[in-house]
């Protein structure tokens, strides 16, 4: 997909998005009709759609067909889930990581579900390797995923780290949250538990070390 547009001096040119916080104008009308056009082609083929829609979200176009929320407009207009959208939004921010190396085999949605999933450091060696040119086809992004994949599986501190840095990126923000792919809410929640379930049993025993060195502080002062 290739969409050109000129809006205030900022210039959108395939995979280049340029975020405009303003609320969508008539001016606009051209380029929702344009992104509209891909989606529901795309949906059809199987092809990808990711593009269109991240342009859509990020400059709110849905509003100018009377849409209050993404939510309301991917739901009513397209009948997928916001959560279905976000992945494929997801997608598309992981092609613009690896173009234009990567724009002769665009990263599906199945594989970059995959990547996204994996700890930071890991899923950065591969988006990189596709920007270098060292990974030049699907075939070898699959093989990459399923060699860091067993890497994670074999070592649970990787996952536990990444799942740590996840957990202080999102901050208690609720949104986030929802936002991102069940499974990766499940694994956040799992590991809430873990570090509730490790602190209590450490906050417990601390807490009976200090009465243990309270006692013997006034056993000493007795003596």
């Amino acid at each position: 997909m290739k969409i050109e547009t000129d809006i205030e001096a900022n210039v959108l040119t395939g995979w280049e998005l340029a975020v405009i916080p303003k609320p969508p104008a008539d001016k606009d009308r051209a380029l929702f009709d344009k992104c509209e056009t891909e989606i529901e082609k795309g949906l059809k083929t199987k092809n990808s759609v990711d593009t269109a829609l991240d342009i859509i979200h990020e400059r709110e176009l849905y509003k100018l067909d009377g849409f209050k929320s993404f939510k309301s407009y991917c739901e009513q207009r397209w009948k997928i889930s916001r959560g279905h959208a976000y992945r494929l939004i997801a997608n598309a921010e992981l092609n613009q990581k690896v173009s234009p190396a990567g724009d002769t085999f665009p990263i599906s949605e199945h594989l970059g579900r995959r990547i996204n999933k994996l700890p930071e450091d890991e899923k950065e060696k591969i988006l990189n390797k596709i920007k270098e040119g060292k990974i030049k086809s699907t075939k070898e992004i699959a093989r990459e995923i399923t060699s860091a994949e067993d890497k994670v599986k074999d070592d649970p501190s990787i996952r536990m780290k990444s799942d740590y840095v996840k957990l202080i990126k999102i901050g208690g923000n609720l949104e986030a949250i929802l936002a991102t792919d069940q499974t990766e809410v499940e694994r956040v929640l799992q590991f809430i538990s873990f570090l509730e379930n490790n602190l209590k049993v450490h906050k417990e025993r601390y807490r009976a070390k200090l009465l243990k060195l309270q006692q013997d502080a006034e056993f000493d002062v007795a003596a």
